[in-house]
């Protein structure tokens, strides 16, 4: 981490804050649902809010490493006529298609937020917590993958005018 720029420095930290936080979140879920499981086979128990708790976690944790799939560049892709097309001809695909997916992904951003804002307004069922909770997911979610998209294709900008210049 010594070599890295403020800029990677920056990237570096927000991606570790949202592997260390889905991690945490990860753990919490197999704690809850380990313990929900022992409850109902010995005790014939059960803890009300487990599953909500579980489903929310899971909602968060996937958004939380969905940015950094996109920061790896690991999510899946369908290409199967990507092999065809010149080299050339793929890099600026590549960043058509990275620009349609921000389009996406603002439109996410947006209509997430409202419904994070009306969240504020009731509670759920079983934590009792305000929705907005849940629902904030969504839009940090977005701005993660916003985030590295837009350093995606500034990288790809820069190597495509770097290769012109040789």
């Amino acid at each position: 981490m010594k070599n890295l720029n403020n800029f990677n420095k920056f990237i570096y930290i927000v991606s570790s804050i949202s592997k260390y936080l889905s991690v945490f979140g990860l753990l919490t879920i197999a704690i809850t649902m380990l313990t929900q499981v022992i409850l109902r086979f010995f005790f014939k128990s059960c803890l009300p809010w487990a599953e909500e708790l579980t489903r929310y976690g899971i909602i968060w944790i996937v958004m939380l490493t969905s940015g950094i799939l996109v920061k790896d560049d690991e999510l899946i892709k369908v290409d199967f006529f990507g092999k065809f097309w010149p080299e050339n001809i793929r890099k600026y695909r590549d960043l058509i298609y990275q620009f349609l997916i921000l389009i996406i992904l603002a439109v996410i951003l947006i209509e997430g937020w409202g419904q994070t804002i009306s969240g504020l307004k009731q509670r759920t069922t079983s934590l009792g917590i305000k929705w907005f909770w849940p629902y904030l997911s969504i839009p940090i979610g977005a701005i993660l993958m916003i985030f590295y998209y837009v350093v995606s294709i500034i990288n790809k900008i820069r190597l495509i005018k770097r290769e012109k210049l040789i």
